[in-house]
């Protein structure tokens, strides 16, 4: 099994700052050289921290 690259975290931000401008992650992904599941991913983990880090603006309706 091989060990997963590991990407900058300057470059998965500019990744997801594309996505978050409406770029389709299939055209980021082939573009970039990164799989459309690892975008995927990173976003997944973008929005749980947004979540659970309180600055989702539903974070407050919980309270």
């Amino acid at each position: 099994m091989s060990v997963p690259k590991r990407y900058p975290e300057e470059f998965r931000r500019k990744v997801l700052d594309l996505v978050a401008a409406g770029r389709p992650v299939g055209q980021i992904a082939a573009d970039l050289g990164v799989s459309d599941q690892t975008i995927y991913s990173w976003r997944r983990q973008e929005l749980a921290n947004l979540w659970w880090g309180g600055t989702c603006p539903a974070a407050g309706a919980r309270q």
